[in-house]
């Protein structure tokens, strides 16, 4: 097993996932088959503010991404995509950010909101996999598969949930986000 060390949220990790782009239908399947199987571990809503860098300072394929849940506010830094195939994987730096002026000061640095959203998720664990079931505004449904362990079979846990190759979602949210807003 090839887990990434620096898995607490200040230290770099890695995220690696595969998404599904899910009708309604599929999601109440989904949602009744993690209920029996899988070990629930939370729901929560995201409000995530995604920036573009205008001014140059973040490597190609790098983005900030600003994400409020409960009321914690937490600044990441994600970097470029890389992956063979549907599986792909980010380094992300993260940091707990407190109340104050912090688009006022990403703008000074030259970054400008690219996209917001708002999501929400009922988060599960099957497999040493986390399992999001995903609803965001103005898309719709989603299940993302994720891990921070680069041998983790996901194709397993995929075929156990009956999720198919067909449905992959290559595209990130803010990807997706930005061109229906």
């Amino acid at each position: 097993m090839s887990a990434v060390p620096g898995s607490g949220r200040d230290a770099p990790s890695i995220e690696r996932e595969v998404k599904y782009r899910l009708t309604a239908a599929q999601a109440a399947t989904l949602h009744a088959h993690l209920a029996r199987d899988a070990r629930f571990l939370r729901e929560e809503t995201q409000d995530t503010t995604v920036f573009t860098d205008r001014a140059g300072l973040l490597r190609e394929g790098s983005y900030l991404r600003l994400r409020t849940t409960a009321g914690r506010t937490e600044l990441t830094l994600k970097g470029p995509k890389t992956g063979s195939g549907l599986d792909a994987w980010r380094t992300e730096h993260s940091v707990a950010v407190g109340p104050g002026p912090i688009f006022e000061l990403l703008r000074l640095s030259g970054f400008v909101v690219r996209t917001r959203y708002v999501k929400r998720t009922r988060i599960y664990e099957l497999r040493g996999v986390l399992v999001y079931l995903d609803f965001v505004d103005g898309l719709g449904w989603f299940c993302e598969l994720e891990t921070n362990d680069l041998d983790a079979d996901l194709a397993s846990v995929a075929s156990a949930l009956d999720l198919s190759d067909e449905d992959i979602e290559v595209r990130g949210y803010p990807v997706l986000t930005s061109r229906t807003s």
